[in-house]
């Protein structure tokens, strides 16, 4: 069935029309592409990308800006060529690319996320404190310790590279999350776009 066909079924068995087009739109599960990095622990760069069997004017990219805006808070760069639509800003002060690619019977979103930024920092910081803190234990220790003392300190800066590692992990978690939801989003106003447009057509056909 069409998704105008389960719209009408549900309509007529009392079901809000809008709760099936969310349902649509959620079937394809975004698949995430990313770019492992095995030094880091987690990739720098990640892509979250979706493709619905929904056809997507391009006179409504406006619309599909009004929720890219609407979900990273930044006004960010526009660019529109044809029936592709491109947006690069910043999502949690990650630089962030939104791409569209629209077709009469099929729409595929891509959300891509850049983490080195913020990989730097995890690493600058805390590798920073522990290395620090790793050297001055070897200075204090090698007195008494003597062979012992730059294994404590190689122990100290390794505990401040695990822990870097693993909050890089969770911030990438976390960002591949924003990505979908963004994803989702997109994916949820098209498919309403396109449920909308459709009844407009019905009633233009049955006048």
């Amino acid at each position: 069935m069409s998704l105008s066909e389960l719209e009408q079924v549900a309509s007529e068995a009392g079901i809000d029309p809008a709760l099936i087009r969310r349902a649509a739109a959620q079937l394809d599960v975004p698949a995430p592409l990313d770019r492992a990095n095995r030094f880091l622990g987690s990739p720098t760069e990640m892509t979250v990308e979706r493709t619905i069997d929904v056809g997507l004017d391009p006179g409504m990219f406006d619309r599909m800006l009004d929720v890219v805006r609407a979900t990273t808070h930044s006004v960010g760069e526009v660019s529109t060529v044809g029936r592709q639509f491109g947006w690069k800003g910043r999502l949690h002060d990650a630089r962030t690319d939104v791409s569209i690619s629209a077709g009469d019977a099929r729409t595929t979103f891509r959300v891509r996320i850049q983490l080195d930024e913020l990989a730097v920092g995890h690493f600058m910081l805390k590798g920073t404190l522990f290395g620090v803190g790793g050297g001055l234990g070897t200075a204090a220790l090698a007195s008494s310790m003597g062979f012992f003392a730059p294994i404590v300190g190689l122990a100290v800066a390794g505990t401040g590279y695990l822990w870097a590692r693993r909050g890089l992990a969770r911030s990438a978690e976390t960002f591949r999350q924003h990505a979908r939801d963004l994803v989702d989003a997109l994916a949820v106003r098209a498919t309403e776009i396109s449920g909308a447009q459709a009844i407009k057509l019905q009633e233009g056909q049955s006048r």
